[in-house]
């Protein structure tokens, strides 16, 4: 709290020169915006791309020896994988389009 009213005098602009100017590190509580633009992020690899080149997205920090990573991929629709699943799960085509006819799944 006591430095609340320090950094209440300036801007972040001109925290993160004077920051950067004296090699301190820091960090932010962004927004997704502000961490969007924040060029310690673009600078470490924490944004990357989605595997379809639209937008950006936060890459993992977990590395696991012998398997490479994989791009960046978005969260499927709700239900996009129902069939697969319901195949897999063992219920055959006539069951799944049953369910759908009952509205269980869309």
């Amino acid at each position: 709290m006591i430095l609340d009213a320090v950094f209440a005098t300036r801007d972040l602009a001109d925290w993160r020169t004077i920051l950067d100017s004296i090699g301190l590190t820091f960090g932010i509580v962004a927004t997704v915006d502000e961490a969007l633009d924040d060029p310690q992020m673009r600078h470490a690899g924490a944004l990357v791309p989605f595997g379809d080149g639209r937008g950006l997205t936060v890459m993992t920090p977990f590395h696991i020896d012998g398997v490479a990573k994989v791009p960046a991929s978005r969260a499927p629709s709700v239900g996009q994988h129902n069939e697969a699943v319901l195949r897999d799960a063992g219920y055959s085509r006539d069951d799944i389009e049953r369910l759908r006819g009952l509205g269980v799944v869309a």
